[in-house]
């Protein structure tokens, strides 16, 4: 693939699609998205949350996903739509993310050889609604044609699973890796982050350093981040990153901005692509490149969620959300 910029063309299909996915899985490279019917359904049974605890607005009756205004088409990354957030909405989704970041290492300390991921998401599941929070997956919609709203609260996806895979009966085995993606929503904000996690210890050399690199790539992108730094820098130094370590990175997955809203502008390109727009003081969103052996082609299941490598190699992925301030940024999504 030759990196530059967008063409027009997928610069204008990328700014109508509708921002009812858990990512925008194929605005950069449509191509590789394949949608599979011959692979096996997920019968899961759909997690429930008190009543006492908020829900985000996309389980609310009269909801609808977002559509771009044709007029708005020339802002690709939504420069013009991007969220400042306020001293104290700073500190509501501080609060979101490091509760985040704490599920997910609860999440992690459960991974072991003979779990299985629906398992994995029962404990999380009561880890989140005990902390009086929703967990954001749960009951979002699905962009797919006939797709049903997501049924877990948290997504796992195991070796080839690139992203979005369902919690199901499936059990790690010594020398897996899974993937584990969190989202909280408490007092009214989104906290997300996501990490590849060893399964066991007897893990191949060239699997550790995928997960190792991957985690590398997102920890130098975060590094440069700061007011006045363009948004493509980004992409550009984690695609640099792949290269050099012989990998790919998956470039319909992008990261997004965060906040009231699971996902929102801006929409940030992880491949080496010249988008316009500089991060501001108060901007809040994700950095959460997918890199992997192999080359990028996926397949969507038909479940209309769990998106699998074509050539079944193994992917990683690890991710953190950010907020610019006004000397640098802070990791919301950090323990510390």
């Amino acid at each position: 693939r030759k990196m530059g910029p967008w063409p027009p063309q997928l610069l204008q299909q990328q700014r109508r699609l509708q921002w009812n996915s858990m990512f925008l899985r194929r605005a950069l490279s449509p191509k590789t998205n394949k949608r599979c019917f011959s692979t096996k359904l997920h019968t899961v049974k759909p997690n429930q949350v008190p009543a006492s605890i908020p829900a985000p607005p996309y389980l609310r009756p009269g909801w609808s996903s977002w559509k771009i205004p044709d007029e708005k088409m020339n802002d690709p990354i939504g420069q013009s739509e991007i969220v400042i957030l306020t001293p104290e909405e700073e500190k509501l989704i501080r609060a979101s993310c490091k509760l985040a970041r704490k599920t997910l290492q609860f999440a992690g300390s459960l991974v072991k050889p003979g779990i299985s991921t629906e398992e994995i998401d029962r404990q999380v599941h009561e880890y989140i609604i005990n902390a009086g929070a929703y967990p954001s997956p749960l009951g979002y919609p699905c962009d797919e044609p006939g797709g049903l709203p997501f049924p877990k609260s948290i997504c796992t996806s195991v070796n080839e699973v690139i992203a979005h895979g369902i919690p199901d009966a499936q059990i790690l085995k010594e020398g897996d890796i899974v993937t584990i993606d969190v989202t909280v929503y408490l007092n009214g904000f989104h906290g997300d982050c996501a990490e590849t996690f060893f399964v066991g210890e007897n893990i191949e050399k060239s699997v550790r350093h995928l997960v190792e690199t991957n985690k590398k790539a997102m920890e130098s992108a975060i590094a440069l981040c700061g007011p006045g730094v363009p948004f493509y820098r980004i992409g550009e130094i984690i695609e640099h990153s792949a290269l050099k370590n012989k990998h790919v990175v998956i470039g319909s997955l992008t990261g997004h901005g965060i906040g009231r809203e699971f996902h929102t502008w801006p929409c940030l390109p992880l491949v080496n692509t010249r988008v316009p727009g500089v991060m501001m003081p108060g901007m809040a969103f994700t950095i959460e490149p997918v890199t992997k052996h192999g080359n990028e082609e996926f397949l969507t299941l038909d479940d209309g969620w769990t998106i699998v490598s074509e050539d079944k190699r193994l992917s990683a992925q690890h991710e953190n959300t950010i907020l610019i301030t006004d000397t640098g940024y802070e990791v919301l999504t950090s323990l510390e």
